[in-house]
């Protein structure tokens, strides 16, 4: 089977459920970032954050790379393009399967359910909760409503996050690809979005941010 994994947010290959099942079901396996600085500028993006994204974009290449994953980047310049872009990538590559991570902010999910509704008649789209420690609407009353209490709230959501075993990890997958791609080189800027100063105070990658991680819950517990 011949896998796409769609990277938004999630630009990390430790603790990703989409991409360990898209790594675990796939012969094959390219991952796609798609850059939309249109929607960026209608939702005020700082060009700070546009800057790290950049940088964290070819820090997550050569972690791909190195397990034979190329990373392609490909110009949607609004959300409502994405579904053309993912289609195009699957034609020209002959992707059975598509994976990512959901998200949860209005623009996205109106993305996201494009996505699934134009291309899941044809293809295989997996898609996976991550983001949070629970997603929306898991914890309701017993009415099936929200709570209007905090502290039933607090108790449903203990119970519910040990139930489903929310504080583990995935398990990680190693798996060597073959491919027949290079990585697509990474912009160095994006027009209207640069801000060189302030992301250089920001070290990218996930490395880089399990230190940070671990230097603040050592900080937290002496």
């Amino acid at each position: 089977m011949r896998g796409l994994y769609w990277f938004r947010s999630d630009l990390r290959i430790m603790d990703n459920l989409a991409l360990a099942q898209a790594m675990r079901s796939s012969e094959r396996l390219i991952a796609v970032f798609i850059l939309s600085p249109t929607t960026w500028k209608a939702h005020a993006v700082a060009p700070c954050k546009i800057q790290f994204l950049l940088e964290n974009l070819s820090t997550l290449s050569a972690a791909l790379w190195k397990q034979g994953i190329p990373l392609l980047i490909r110009h949607g310049p609004s959300f409502s393009d994405a579904q053309k872009v993912l289609n195009t990538l699957c034609n020209q590559h002959a992707i059975d399967a598509i994976y990512f991570n959901h998200e949860y902010p209005l623009d996205e999910r109106r993305r996201d359910e494009t996505v699934i509704n134009k291309l899941g008649d044809r293809l295989l789209v997996s898609t996976y909760d991550q983001q949070l420690v629970l997603a929306p609407g898991k914890v309701l009353s017993k009415q099936n409503t929200p709570f209007k209490i905090f502290t039933a709230f607090k108790n449903a959501w203990l119970n519910e996050a040990h139930k489903q075993r929310a504080w583990h990890t995935c398990t990680d997958i190693e798996k060597p690809f073959k491919s027949d791609l290079n990585p697509d080189l990474i912009p160095k800027k994006i027009d209207g979005f640069t801000d060189k100063k302030i992301a250089s105070h920001w070290a990218p990658g996930e490395n880089a941010a399990q230190k940070k991680l671990n230097l603040f819950c050592q900080k937290e517990h002496t």
